[in-house]
């Protein structure tokens, strides 16, 4: 196949040792002291609001018991005031049993608290998981299953872990492809005239590119048993595993899924803007916003959070310049979160 420059062979070798360094590091007495604190600020805030949860049920209780007693008030032959008075009550109660209902979702939500045992343990990982990790009798299978122990906790410790991952690759890009910028030559050439404004055909054909994508991954979420073991589990992972699901399987098959669409759409971008080994930054930031507007596991709220998100940039930055509209995006997701913290779609 005729290409436009010479083909870039890389070779890599034995990744099991910058793997080990790399979660190891994770795992020093330091940081784990620093997550311990980080826990510690966490069950606070979620004392706190416990506290606030208990007054809204205490109000929600004195409001139902006040209508009770003012319809207990009323004269019987009165029946316009009393049957006013009866719906007040009963209005009361389903908002009481409804403030019930959700404190006890918050409850649920909550992470169990940790013990000062729990806490020494942690803390002694620093020292016992070198050990057991450089053990003679450990093998990569043991590994593998240190890795799973680690990471069994919620998708925070994962996130973590990527985060670390990917700052690994960006540092081990600059030696590999250089310093200087790269820049990929375009599939499609040539402009057209949208509206009186001339747009590029390789702009245009994104369009139509992320609709199939996104089309194809809301059906396969929605349509298949694949994609209905994965809500499975994001809904509730025990459960799930018992009826049968293999949970480390989908996992992993939703993270390869993932990391299809985030190369897909490096090919989109990738004719466009510049290639170095920093250019997903901001759009990976842009994409935790875009999942926190539209609500977590909710693909109809990232495309309207995209959408939304992409006409500040665009408004804004044509008006105003492009650091004011990065910093309106996020005034903006903390002005909706304000009112509706679940996000667009989200559910609580």
């Amino acid at each position: 196949m005729k290409t436009g420059g010479p083909c870039l062979l890389l070779q890599i070798g034995n990744l099991d040792g910058p793997i080990t360094k790399l979660v190891l590091d994770m795992l020093t007495h330091d940081r784990l002291l620093d997550a311990t604190r980080v826990v510690e600020l966490i069950e606070q805030q979620n004392a706190a609001l416990n506290r606030q949860w208990q007054l809204r049920l205490e109000k929600a209780r004195y409001e139902a018991k006040r209508a009770e007693r003012q319809h207990d008030a009323c004269e019987p032959e009165n029946r316009i005031v009393a049957r006013s008075l009866e719906k007040r009550w009963n209005d009361r109660l389903a908002e009481l049993e409804r403030i019930e209902q959700e404190y006890e979702r918050h409850k649920d939500a909550q992470r169990v608290e940790l013990s000062e045992m729990d806490r020494r343990r942690i803390l002694a990982l620093a020292s016992d998981l070198p050990k057991l990790w450089n053990a003679r009798t450990t093998d990569n299978r043991d590994r593998k299953l240190l890795l799973r122990l680690l990471i069994k906790g919620g998708i925070e410790p994962t996130l973590v872990a990527l985060l670390a991952l990917t700052t690994f690759l960006q540092a081990a890009g600059y030696p590999v492809f250089g310093q200087l910028d790269k820049h990929v030559p375009p599939v499609f050439a040539g402009t057209r005239n949208i509206l009186g404004v001339m747009i590029s055909v390789e702009r245009l054909m994104i369009i139509p590119v992320a609709a199939v994508l996104v089309v194809g991954l809301y059906l396969f979420i929605n349509k298949t048993r694949l994609g209905a073991a994965m809500r499975a589990i994001e809904q509730d992972k025990e459960a799930a595993a018992l009826q049968g699901v293999n949970v480390h399987v989908v996992n992993g098959m939703a993270f390869a899924i993932g990391f299809a669409l985030a190369a897909a759409a490096g090919a989109l971008m990738a004719p466009i803007f510049k290639l170095d080994p920093m250019m997903g930054e901001q759009p990976l930031l842009k994409a935790f916003i875009i999942i926190i507007l539209g609500g977590l596991g909710s693909i109809p709220g990232a495309i309207l959070g995209g959408l939304m998100l992409g006409l500040i940039d665009s408004i804004v930055a044509t008006a105003l310049g492009a650091e004011p509209a990065f910093l309106l995006s996020f005034v903006f997701i903390i002005g909706l979160l304000l009112f509706k913290p679940s996000g667009l779609f989200g559910h609580a």
